[in-house]
């Protein structure tokens, strides 16, 4: 719960590099690699909020712009998860129909976030989304 309050307040603070969008130097930080691959072992673990640590990491690591942000974690986030679900299915334990339903959600909520992300005030849109969701879902850790 510590992570994610740390997470959604650090994306209100924008430094130097991030207010360009890009490291002066045009180069990801050296701390990118190992801190993903530290990510990687939490998420496999946990999963529990992983979306969110990508999003604080890639933010102030690779220093790219929200919109661009979003689109590398929902792509790490699917290429870690489709071998996850095809083990859970091969061992008989994917809820087929709740699944589908929860696709098609996050299909629409896809969707609609898209065009607010590209909007002229799509980032302050995104961070404010990403505030109230963490918020909510640590209350619901927290109870």
């Amino acid at each position: 719960m510590i992570v994610l309050a740390f997470s959604t307040v650090s994306l209100f603070f924008s430094t130097r590099a991030t207010e360009k969008s890009e490291r002066p130097d045009g180069m990801a930080s050296p701390w990118l690699y190992p801190t993903m691959l530290g990510l990687g072992f939490y998420g496999g673990f946990m999963q529990l909020g992983i979306g969110f640590l990508f999003i604080l990491v890639l933010r102030h690591l690779l220093t790219k712009n929200l919109a661009q942000v979003n689109a590398y974690k929902t792509l790490i986030v699917a290429l870690y998860t489709l071998p996850t679900i095809l083990i859970f299915a091969w061992m008989g334990q994917v809820h087929w129909g709740l699944g589908l339903v929860i696709a098609i959600g996050g299909m629409i909520g896809a969707r609609l976030a898209t065009g607010l992300t590209v909007s002229r005030r799509g980032e302050l849109w995104v961070k404010v989304m990403m505030a109230i969701i963490i918020s909510l879902m640590a209350a619901k850790l927290w109870v």
